[in-house]
């Protein structure tokens, strides 16, 4: 026979499948109970891991039996939780279509890859902050935009505070830390977007204060360049009434951080064009993140 430690009470009967061990409560994590296991004999339900409360866990009950005895129930349960709907589906999310989405599958054919050299960012908050720097860091040249220049300098000084603590961990080094700033550019003045090839509004929830700012936008900017907000409140079809030329605006909604998340949502309003999508892939690529789209119409 074998001692085995549970947890909760036990009825310490034989059943034809179990000892009859009744399921501890869910935040029950100090009382034991010790059941003879002879040899032969079925495990519990619960320890069988076939229907046993969702708390249970392979690393308590695997823990609590002979070492055997205890890898057959972590191969059980792995078994259990490999067929399992969620874990299909994270396979299929995170490895076959990732795979494929970092292979271009969902970019348009037909259409010639983008040559970006030069993006706008309209906002120099936290998300805007975060959407130039990672644009510098993949080689970009950013105009970043804010109501002010004091406001714009300020959202630069903030990716400048966190590269020196970066360089300082040993993260990056200081020459890296001078080009990216370098490539920045903080002003108040729309007229230096005249020369980029995609410029992201990233500033507050309003559809107001967005439809000012594509107004100033469609001002300067060259008319192939691609119109893009990074809004996650607003549908990007309704967002495009403020937008002369619907067919070159989209979505890209980034997720905070941004020089962390590695998912951008690219979203297709009612009248966006497959380049304008693929211009939008391309910049993704860029700096290195996968994206996925869906649409809004």
């Amino acid at each position: 026979q074998h001692e085995i430690l549970v947890y909760g009470h036990t009825n310490c009967r034989v059943g034809d499948c179990a000892y009859g061990l009744e399921a501890p409560a869910p935040n029950n994590k100090t009382r034991f109970d010790t059941v003879s296991l002879r040899e032969g004999v079925v495990l519990p339900c619960h320890l069988r891991l076939t229907e046993g409360p969702a708390h249970w866990t392979s690393g308590v009950d695997g823990t609590a039996l002979p070492m055997d005895a205890g890898l057959d129930i972590e191969a059980v349960q792995f078994a259990k939780l490999i067929r399992d709907p969620v874990a299909v589906n994270m396979v299929r999310t995170l490895f076959v279509s990732k795979g494929d989405l970092e292979k271009l599958k969902a970019r348009p054919a037909g259409i010639a890859p983008a040559q970006l050299k030069t993006i706008g960012v309209i906002g120099a908050g936290l998300m805007g902050g975060g959407v130039a720097q990672v644009s510098a860091q993949a080689g970009l040249n950013v105009v970043l935009i804010d109501a002010t220049a004091e406001q714009a300098a300020a959202g630069k000084q903030r990716i400048a505070d966190a590269q020196a603590k970066r360089v300082q961990k040993g993260r990056t080094t200081q020459d890296k830390v001078d080009a990216l700033l370098k490539r920045i550019t903080p002003t108040a003045d729309y007229a230096q977007l005249k020369d980029c090839d995609l410029v992201i509004e990233a500033v507050f929830e309003d559809p107001r204060v967005k439809a000012e700012v594509f107004r100033k936008l469609q001002a300067v900017l060259r008319p192939d360049a691609i119109i893009a907000s990074n809004t996650w409140a607003i549908p990007i079809t309704k967002l495009a009434e403020s937008i002369d030329d619907p067919d070159r605006f989209i979505g890209l909604h980034f997720f905070s951080p941004v020089e962390r998340m590695g998912l951008v949502e690219l979203i297709m309003g009612k009248e966006t064009t497959a380049e304008t999508q693929a211009k939008a892939i391309d910049y993704v690529i860029k700096i290195k993140k996968t994206t996925i789209t869906v649409n809004n119409f």
